[in-house]
Formats: C-alpha cells, sequence, structure tokens
C-alpha cells in the first residue's frame, strides 16, 4: 500500500480492529465481556465497512491501476470476514440453545 501511495486504506482498514481489541479486554476483564456487543461491532466494521471499502475499491475506483492487488485482497478478505461472522452466529445460537436446557 505504501509503494503504490494507497496508505490512507491501511488507516481505515485498522477501524476493522476494534472488535479485537473489544474481544480481547472482554477476555481479560471478564466482567465487561458482551457478545453481543463484540458481534455488533464485527458486523458494523468488518462485514459492513468492508464491503464499502470492496465496492468502492473495485466499482468507483475501477480505473485507478493502483489498486489492483488491493482489490483481489479486499475480496478475499471480505468472504473471510463473512464466513467468520456467520460461524460466530451460529455459535451463538447454539449457546443459547445450550443455556436454554440448562435453564429447565
Amino acid at each position: 500500500m505504501l509503494k503504490s501511495r494507497c496508505s490512507i486504506l491501511f488507516g481505515i482498514c485498522l477501524l476493522e480492529e476494534i472488535p479485537t481489541a473489544l474481544l480481547a479486554y472482554g477476555h481479560l476483564k471478564k466482567s465487561l465481556r458482551s457478545d453481543s456487543f463484540f458481534g455488533f461491532t464485527y458486523f458494523l466494521l468488518r462485514v459492513c465497512l468492508h464491503s464499502w471499502l470492496v465496492y468502492s475499491v473495485c466499482f468507483q475506483l475501477k480505473d485507478d491501476e493502483r489498486l489492483s492487488v488491493v482489490r483481489f485482497n479486499f475480496l478475499i478478505t471480505e468472504l473471510l470476514h463473512v464466513h467468520w461472522f456467520t460461524a460466530w452466529i451460529r455459535q451463538q445460537i447454539r449457546l443459547s440453545k445450550e443455556n436454554t436446557v440448562k435453564a429447565h
């Protein structure tokens, strides 16, 4: 990104690490852990923001040759974020069912 003078994209992508920081903080301080808040921030920043970045880089900036590698990386990363979010949702559903069974 530095070589192609696109470092602003790196700065924007750093926002996607906020859910990771929240998850780590919740792991260190259990009383402040919130799976739903993590999920909300993950969806907002890693799925929605990254989708917007993919759209912008692939369609709005499609004539910028500097972004060819960035386009590929953003698309692959978007697929990974969606896969991880889907797995997190499945985990939350499973945990909710297990808690319901334990309550009865």
